[in-house]
């Protein structure tokens, strides 16, 4: 009986052989996890990056546009200028001197002292 008893069961080589064939496919199943957490990691690395580029992207068109804007109504209002002076050239200027005036006594009252 001892005999069919040692038979039965799997002799220690067959079960280290075993337990190394499963540490192997072991490592190999890690080692595909980890390939594929670096791609997922990647990609949404990528992804990330495309977004923040995108952000950047709105962000700069809207600001020219607003820069767009703010020139368009700096011309219009140097046109305005300028065509107010045009149709009234001495009371431009007199206002110009009257300005003029105002802030040299301004700046004048601090350095009398």
């Amino acid at each position: 009986m001892t005999e069919d008893t040692q038979q039965d069961k799997p002799s220690l080589e067959d079960e280290l052989a075993t337990i190394k064939g499963d540490v192997a496919r072991l490592r190999d199943d890690i080692a595909s996890l980890a390939d594929a957490l670096k791609q997922v990691a990647g990609n949404y690395n990528d992804s990330a990056k495309d977004r923040a580029r995108e952000k950047v992207a709105q962000a700069k068109a809207q600001v020219d546009e607003q820069i767009d804007r703010v020139m368009a109504g700096g011309r219009d209002a140097m046109e305005g200028v300028e065509s107010r002076i045009s149709e009234r050239p001495i009371a431009s200027l007199l206002t110009a001197a009257t300005f003029g005036f105002i802030l040299a006594k301004l700046l004048d009252i601090g350095g009398r002292r």
